[in-house]
């Protein structure tokens, strides 16, 4: 049995091994064993650390940051990351002023049916250049 606990002290010191699953695997033993285990060798000092409320994992106490520092990357982005939405972001907002300007000459149109017409297809047409400059915004390539 003090075999075993040393493995287990072992794998968790060394190897950082949280699962219960890959412990009880490892040492071919079930897994509430290794859980009935995990609590005697707390009790007796020799880990530092707990079990989660669900028995699944035990995290030891004892665990060090790393010493490394962090990798900063400063590469550029790859090529089928890069998209341009400028040209469709115009295009919308320019569509968005002739609707914008149609409901304005609509109300404006006093019941002249000339009018009404014009302001009705300058609607038309500012929503179809707006729908375009959408289309081109959400037309990203994928990699």
């Amino acid at each position: 049995m003090t075999d075993i606990k040393d493995k287990l002290v072992r794998m968790i010191k060394n190897q950082d091994i949280s699962s219960i699953e890959l412990m009880a695997n490892s040492l071919g033993i079930p897994e509430a064993q290794v859980q009935d285990l995990l609590i005697e060798l707390t009790e007796e000092k020799r880990l530092n650390g707990y079990l989660t409320p669900d028995g699944r994992r035990y995290f030891s106490r004892d665990v060090k940051p790393s010493q490394k520092p962090a990798v900063h990357k400063e590469g550029k982005q790859p090529r089928f990351l890069e998209y341009d939405t400028r040209p469709g972001r115009i295009v919308a907002v320019i569509g968005l002023i002739l609707v914008a300007a149609a409901i304005v000459f609509l109300f404006q149109a006093g019941g002249d049916l000339v009018r009404e017409n014009f302001g009705t297809a300058l609607l038309l047409i500012g929503l179809l250049i707006m729908m375009g400059g959408c289309y081109q915004i959400g037309r990203r390539p994928t990699p």
